[in-house]
C-alpha cells in the first residue's frame, strides 16, 4: 500500500531574531538590511524613501537589553539590525482585490494598498531586530494558526507558529500588522492546540 504524503509548497523567508526568539518574515516584503544607528530615528531614508522605524523590541513589550546569545558568524557585539520591508506589488494588488498575494520573489518598487477596515495601509517598515540569521525555504502553509485565546494585539503581529522538524519553533510575522494602528486578522472559528507565541515575544 503506498501512503502519499501532501506536499506544501516552500516559500522563502527571511529569518530574523528578537530577544533569542525566532522570526520569519516573507522574503518578497525584505528590501535590506542596515546597522541599527543611536538614537533610533523616527523613520529611516533610503533610497530616497522613507520607512517608518517599528522596534521590535519595544512593539513586543521586551526589555531594551538582548539576552540572545552572541551572534554565530559576526561575534559578539551590542550592534543591531535594522530590516527595511515594503509591501510588494502583488500583495498591494490582492489588498486592493480582497485576496491573498503568494509569495515571491523581492522586488524594488513598493506600491501602498488601500487600507481595509479602518486600518492604515502598510507602504515600508524599518523593523529593528536583534539579528538576521538568513533566507531559507519555508513550508509557510504547514503553520499552526494563533489559538483563539489569543484576542490580543499578538494577532496583528503574527500569522502563526512553525515547528521545524529539528525542534525549533519559528513564529511568523504578519508585516502588514506591525505598523502602528493596523487591524487585526479575522479570528479563526475553532481553537488551537499546540503552542503559540506570547505578547512579549516568546513562545508557550
Amino acid at each position: 500500500m503506498t501512503i502519499t504524503v501532501p506536499h506544501q509548497a516552500a516559500e522563502r523567508y527571511a529569518l530574523l531574531a528578537v530577544d533569542g526568539v525566532e522570526y520569519a518574515v516573507d522574503a518578497s516584503w525584505v528590501r535590506r538590511s542596515l546597522p541599527a544607528p543611536s538614537p533610533l530615528p523616527a523613520a529611516v531614508q533610503h533610497g530616497g524613501m522613507a520607512y517608518q522605524l517599528v522596534d521590535l523590541r519595544q512593539l513586543f513589550g521586551l526589555p531594551a537589553g538582548s539576552a540572545a546569545p552572541p551572534r554565530a558568524v559576526s561575534g559578539p557585539g551590542p550592534e543591531r539590525l535594522i530590516l527595511l520591508i515594503g509591501q510588494p506589488p502583488a500583495a498591494a494588488g490582492a489588498a486592493a482585490s480582497g485576496a491573498a498575494a503568494p509569495g515571491g520573489a523581492a522586488s524594488g518598487a513598493v506600491a501602498p494598498g488601500p487600507a481595509a477596515d479602518g486600518a492604515v495601509a502598510v507602504h515600508r517598515l524599518a523593523l529593528v531586530i536583534d539579528d538576521l540569521l538568513g533566507l531559507e525555504a519555508l513550508a509557510a502553509g504547514a503553520a499552526v494558526p494563533l489559538p483563539g485565546v489569543y484576542r490580543g494585539p499578538e494577532r496583528r503581529w503574527f500569522h502563526g507558529v512553525l515547528p521545524r522538524t529539528d525542534g525549533r519553533i519559528t513564529v511568523l510575522l504578519r508585516p502588514e500588522g506591525l505598523a502602528p494602528a493596523a487591524a487585526p486578522p479575522p479570528e479563526p472559528e475553532a481553537l488551537a492546540t499546540a503552542a503559540a507565541p506570547s505578547p512579549g515575544g516568546t513562545v508557550c
